[in-house]
């Protein structure tokens, strides 16, 4: 009789279980993770499962909880995991930056499926990103010899013969992969550079054309190396306007390079390191020569760095420069009572 009734109870918690699972699918077909959500947690709660975790996970995955779907699937051994939760481990891990955790799942999935092109390609460029070029090369090339015509894989490829300097070859994977279709600025700015360190400039030029013309002379690059390019070629005047570009593109806004050099003399300055605080200050008002109160807090960490001389030069600017505000702030009053102190 009671084992009747433990055979009852187990059937019907497995149909409960089993029902939250066809709820929790149900959600997913029509979008709706929060519900889906529920369910398999239910699911879960009732039986642990490697099915229901990889259908949690999901979920986890779509509403971007990285760290959740990672947590899900970690109780799962490797090899009970699907391909598809495998990959979601793996740009998990991407999303959140852990290039380790990265390399390992890569691994473990091309060694599984080694035609994932997609995955050879992730793989090829966590080694290019941690500075093993060669094991970029080496695995992408395995790939590549089986389907040269997949993309991604030829894309990093690409990469990895140009970091390594390697041009013919990175030229003529660039080339294939503009010949394909893809004109985006990378791939002709990089074929560009090729063409250039062989020696090619007419087929460089034409390629830093269009790159320039992709990215609408927003990026330096492409612009300074046409510009070598023209001289090469005899056009010293179509070359200086590139390099005139270039310089303009390259030019710092002055806002935000004050901005970080007075956000790093604070700093200094709050933990009286003051000559360094100096030295930001300084460089803070070759960006806003207007930046009345760095005057004076320059004058501070020069007469505190033994500046006499110096200091006493930023106090009378700022002096000269306070006595123009109409109607002075009660700290700007202090600064400047304390500027007038500090001189006599």
């Amino acid at each position: 009789m009671f084992l009747c009734f433990l055979w009852v109870a187990c059937a019907r918690a497995g149909a409960d279980n089993l029902r939250e699972v066809e709820l929790g699918d149900s959600c997913m077909a029509r979008f709706d993770l929060f519900h889906a959500l529920q369910h398999y947690e239910a699911a879960l709660a009732r039986r642990d499962d490697a099915v229901v975790r990889m259908r949690l996970a999901e979920c986890h995955y779509r509403r971007h909880d990285y760290a959740k779907c990672i947590q899900v699937l970690k109780p799962v051994p490797d090899d009970s995991l699907s391909h598809e939760a495998m990959r979601r481990v793996y740009y998990s891990f991407k999303e959140l930056g852990d290039q380790g955790s990265q390399e390992y799942w890569a691994r473990t999935i091309v060694g599984r499926y080694p035609m994932d092109g997609e995955m050879v390609a992730e793989l090829g460029t966590v080694y290019l990103l941690t500075n093993m070029v060669y094991k970029a090369i080496a695995v992408c090339t395995k790939y590549w010899l089986e389907d040269a015509h997949h993309a991604a894989v030829s894309g990093v490829l690409a990469d990895a013969h140009f970091v390594n300097r390697e041009f013919v070859m990175a030229g003529d994977l660039y080339a294939g992969l503009l010949a394909a279709g893809d004109s985006t600025y990378h791939v002709l700015f990089n074929l560009g550079v090729c063409h250039e360190r062989l020696d090619r400039p007419e087929q460089a030029r034409a390629c830093f054309s269009e790159a320039i013309a992709r990215s609408d002379s927003a990026i330096a690059g492409a612009l300074y190396h046409q510009g070598a390019v023209l001289n090469a070629l005899g056009e010293p005047t179509a070359a200086q306007s590139c390099f005139e570009k270039a310089l303009q593109v390259l030019t710092p806004d002055n806002l935000q390079m004050f901005v970080c050099y007075r956000g790093m003399a604070e700093s200094h300055y709050a933990r009286r390191q003051y000559r360094e605080a100096a030295y930001a200050f300084h460089e803070a008002l070759r960006y806003d020569a207007t930046s009345l109160t760095s005057y004076y807090f320059l004058g501070i960490c020069q007469e505190a760095s033994g500046n006499r001389r110096e200091a006493v030069r930023q106090f009378n600017t700022f002096l000269t420069m306070a006595a123009k505000v109409s109607e002075p702030t009660d700290s700007l009053k202090v600064m400047i009572d304390d500027a007038r102190r500090r001189i006599k």
